[in-house]
């Protein structure tokens, strides 16, 4: 069991990019002081990672993968989306602000090349399941707010699929206002509530290729 500790470190390098002033940052530490680390986890892409983890070699073996992979993406769009590394999986986060006009379901047309590039890359590790969760502000009705991120998750998900990633592979949820990691009180906080996660984690087939790679090496 991996512990739950592991999110809270996710988030906090989630933060950095997007707090660029000192004043932000004030508002997440003292956002963060009093919360547990099963709350941060609840609800987020990095509960999948932590939920598909397997221990020991095999585990090793496809972190290596996700080392690859982070890599490969860090220098092709990492000026474009926070990549971190929770062991067996990676974790993306993206600016919604990036990817959406406010108020608008459709990726922009100057963030649609990044989703190819990520479905290009994504094609490279087929054994590879992508959870996709979409977050909102508080500026709408809890209705509104979940209609629109779940629109927009599932446009991301098209324009992955039309690039060649299975179907069967993507999950996409909108979760709209129900999981802020900062309060949305601030236009500050709600920008950073505004965001994009998404979660890499290894399929059953790679899972077995791990097992089977790490036997053969005894």
């Amino acid at each position: 069991m991996k512990s739950v500790f592991y999110p809270l470190l996710i988030f906090w390098s989630c933060f950095t990019l997007f707090c660029s002033c000192s004043t932000i940052s004030n508002i997440v530490k003292k956002e963060f002081a009093e919360r547990n680390p099963e709350d941060i986890l609840q609800n987020t892409a990095a509960e999948y990672i932590v939920n598909s983890g397997i221990e020991g070699e095999a585990g090793q073996w496809i972190a290596s993968q996700m080392e690859i992979l982070k890599i490969m993406l860090s220098e092709q769009i990492g000026d474009s989306v926070m990549i971190r590394q929770p062991e067996e999986g990676l974790l993306l986060v993206f600016d919604s602000d990036r990817l959406f006009k406010q108020g608008l379901q459709y990726v922009n047309d100057s963030s649609i090349e990044t989703l190819e590039v990520l479905a290009t890359s994504l094609q490279d590790f087929p054994n590879t399941r992508l959870y996709i969760l979409v977050h909102t502000d508080n500026s709408s009705s809890e209705f509104i707010a979940l209609s629109l991120s779940d629109k927009r998750a599932k446009n991301i998900k098209r324009i992955l699929v039309s690039k060649g990633v299975k179907r069967s592979h993507i999950t996409a949820e909108g979760r709209g206002f129900m999981v802020p990691v900062i309060s949305n009180e601030s236009p500050e906080g709600r920008k950073i509530n505004r965001r994009v996660e998404m979660a890499v984690t290894a399929n059953h087939k790679m899972i077995r290729q791990a097992i089977k790679s790490t036997k053969t090496k005894r």
